[in-house]
């Protein structure tokens, strides 16, 4: 409910708190198998998606699986993208701290990529969405 009111209020600071994984947050109602279903019914779209991954990377946190955090904190930011392309400013706080974020997770998910000999280059993946990032701010009149 706080996210929603942060969401409603369109209060950056708030949201941007709330929807970060160094935000102390551990509810084990909402490490399910009905996490989709559950979201959705107390928050609308669009924010639901970005809630969504939010939760599923801090699981994935909890869990130690530094890749899978990755991945979810990657599509946060694809979610949060395509809501920044259409809102006011005001979400630019957001964007700072799931980028932030992002870049956080990319190291310790390519070391651990290294460790089991897969070629998967999380740095990679951030640069091309902080990029995007980049575009839809340059674009902005």
């Amino acid at each position: 409910m706080q996210v929603k009111n942060a969401w409603q209020y369109c209060n950056p600071e708030l949201l941007s708190a709330y929807l970060s994984f160094r935000h102390n947050a551990s509810n084990k109602r909402l490490q399910g198998n009905n996490l989709d279903l559950t979201v959705s019914r107390q928050i609308d779209k669009p924010l639901d998606e970005v809630v969504i991954n939010h939760l599923k990377c801090v699981y994935s946190l909890w869990k130690n699986d530094i890749q899978q955090a990755f991945n979810h904190q990657y599509a946060m930011l694809q979610a949060v993208i395509k809501i920044f392309q259409k809102e006011q400013n005001w979400l630019l706080k957001l964007i700072q701290m799931v980028c932030l974020e992002l870049r956080l997770l990319a190291g310790p998910a390519d070391k651990d990529a290294a460790n089991e000999k897969h070629p998967v280059e999380f740095m990679e993946k951030t640069a091309e969405g902080l990029m995007a990032c980049f575009r839809i701010c340059a674009a902005d009149k």
